[in-house]
């Protein structure tokens, strides 16, 4: 799970389909929740995205990539009190 404090998410192999989640719980006050969440990935694949059912965290499924590049995991929430915010999140892609 990656911090908002620490904008990349671990290494990824080309070849790996993996979850990456964000927990934006540091962000939101105790009693808001995530009602919306659109996340855009740029360099790999999107293979699925979720809200965790507490609302707190967002998760999103990528495979593929180019090795060496660097994929751009855009993540754009709306809570429920309609206060928003958004992070970009580097993802290296490496050939293990």
């Amino acid at each position: 799970m990656s911090s908002l404090t620490s904008l990349n998410f671990p290494r990824k192999d080309k070849d790996e389909k993996i979850p990456y989640a964000v927990d934006w719980s540091q962000l939101i006050e105790t009693a808001e929740v995530i009602d919306t969440a659109v996340i855009t990935v740029t360099g790999a694949n999107k293979l699925g995205e979720s809200v965790s059912p507490d609302g707190k965290t967002t998760t999103v499924i990528i495979g593929g990539g180019t090795a060496g590049a660097i994929v751009k995991v855009h993540i754009h929430i709306t809570t429920d009190t309609l206060v928003e915010h958004e992070r970009t999140i580097n993802l290296e892609i490496v050939d293990k």
